[in-house]
C-alpha cells in the first residue's frame, strides 16, 4: 500500500470506533428495509462470526469448497428466512450460544489448519443457513418491509461469504496462510467469549 494512503486508512478505521446511538436489533439506516437488512449481520455478532468462520474455512480448503459453501449457505439462509417469515412467530430464536458454538468449531478447525471435505462444509453451511435464516425470518415477521429486510440480509451473507472465501483462497501460501489461521483463532476467541457471556446469564 502506498504510504500516503496509510494515515487516511487509519483515520477511517478510528472513525468506526466512535459509538453511536443504540438501536433495536434491526438497525434503521433511513434508506429502506432492504438496506436495514443488508446491515443486519454487521450488528449481530452471532450471525457475522458464523459467516466469517465458515467462509475462511471453506476458502482455505480451495476454490471448489469455497463455491460450494457460498451457495449452500446463501440458499439455505434464503430458504430458512422464507420459512421463518411465513410460518414462525417472533418467539422463535436460535440460541446465541448455539450459533457461537458452531462458529467456534469452524474457527478451531481453521486455526488448526484442517482442510475439511467439501461435503462437510456444505452440510455445515446448510445447517447454519437454515438455523439463522429461520431465526431472522421469525424476527422480521413483525417488521414493516420484513421480506425486503430478509432479502437484504441474504444479499449481505452472499457478498461477505464471496469476498472472505476468495480472500482465503488467494492467501493460501506461506505466511499469508498463517494470517488466515490467526484470523480463525480470533474468531474462536470471540465465539468463546459469547458462549461465556450467554452461560453467565
Amino acid at each position: 500500500m502506498n504510504r500516503k494512503f496509510i494515515l487516511p486508512a487509519l483515520l477511517g478505521c478510528l472513525f468506526w470506533l466512535i459509538p453511536g446511538e443504540a438501536e433495536a436489533h434491526l438497525v434503521e439506516t433511513s434508506c429502506g428495509p432492504f438496506y436495514d437488512g443488508l446491515c443486519h449481520p454487521f450488528v449481530t455478532p452471532a450471525d457475522l462470526l458464523i459467516v466469517l468462520a465458515l467462509a475462511l474455512l471453506a476458502g482455505s480448503a480451495g476454490p471448489a469448497a469455497g463455491r460450494l459453501l457460498l451457495f449452500s449457505l446463501s440458499l439455505s439462509w434464503l430458504a430458512g428466512s422464507v420459512w421463518g417469515h411465513g410460518w414462525l412467530d417472533r418467539s422463535f430464536a436460535l440460541p446465541v450460544a448455539v450459533s457461537a458454538a458452531v462458529s467456534l468449531g469452524a474457527a478451531l478447525l481453521l486455526a488448526a489448519d484442517v482442510r475439511c471435505p467439501k461435503m462437510l462444509l456444505a452440510l455445515l453451511g446448510v445447517a447454519a443457513g437454515l438455523g439463522l435464516g429461520l431465526a431472522n425470518g421469525a424476527e422480521f415477521r413483525s417488521v414493516n418491509g420484513g421480506a425486503l429486510a430478509l432479502a437484504g440480509t441474504v444479499t449481505c451473507v452472499f457478498i461477505v461469504t464471496t469476498w472472505v472465501a476468495a480472500l482465503a483462497v488467494k492467501n493460501d501460501h506461506g505466511w499469508q496462510r498463517i494470517v488466515v489461521r490467526v484470523a480463525g483463532s480470533w474468531i474462536a476467541a470471540a465465539s468463546l467469549l459469547m458462549i461465556g457471556w450467554e452461560l453467565r446469564k
